[in-house]
């Protein structure tokens, strides 16, 4: 039988959104509701008993935390969390393939035992990388971080991207 979603539940349908183990993506115009969705899906883990890995390559702890209790997350709950806004790559090219830095035995720890791992800014996550979102195979690089921890942890893994201006106006 196939593995049901477990993650963001939709009532009137009895089912969620997110699969444990998978990766996902969620992109949309800016200000399009993205990371509010993700948060929603944050606590819902955070509830269930989970613990949830937020990394955040656009904005800060305080908003999302300021976030997450607009949306009714106590302050219990939120020790569940782990919050980190990397200043560094995860990983470099060599050879036209990633190859992990130095930081990433500590992220894949870090992403241990979570029910969720957001990837918020997967543009930022992109240009903190070297890498061109106009690339397509540069772009699968970083896709391939997302599916990479998602395998190796059992977490379902959401990655947040904007589409370009240009794509948003064209749509």
């Amino acid at each position: 039988a196939r593995p049901a979603p477990t993650l963001l539940q939709i009532s009137d349908l009895g089912t969620g959104m997110f699969y444990s183990g998978k990766s996902h993506m969620l992109i949309g115009p800016s200000e399009s509701g993205k990371s509010w969705l993700a948060l929603c899906a944050v606590r819902e883990a955070l509830r269930a008993g989970g613990s949830v890995l937020y990394v955040d390559f656009e904005d800060d702890e305080r908003t999302m935390e300021e976030r997450l209790t607009a949306l009714g997350v106590t302050d219990a709950e939120l020790a569940g969390l782990a919050y980190v806004s990397p200043d560094g790559p995860l990983f470099a090219l060599s050879q036209a393939r990633p190859v992990p830095t130095k930081d990433w035995p500590v992220f894949q720890r870090l992403a241990q035992g979570r029910a969720l791992v957001v990837f918020d800014g997967v543009n930022e996550a992109l240009a903190l990388h070297g890498l061109n979102m106009n690339v397509a195979t540069e772009v699968a690089h970083l896709l391939s971080l997302l599916r990479a921890v998602s395998r190796s942890t059992g977490a379902a893994v959401v990655g947040i991207d904007h589409v370009s201006k240009e794509s948003a106006k064209e749509g």
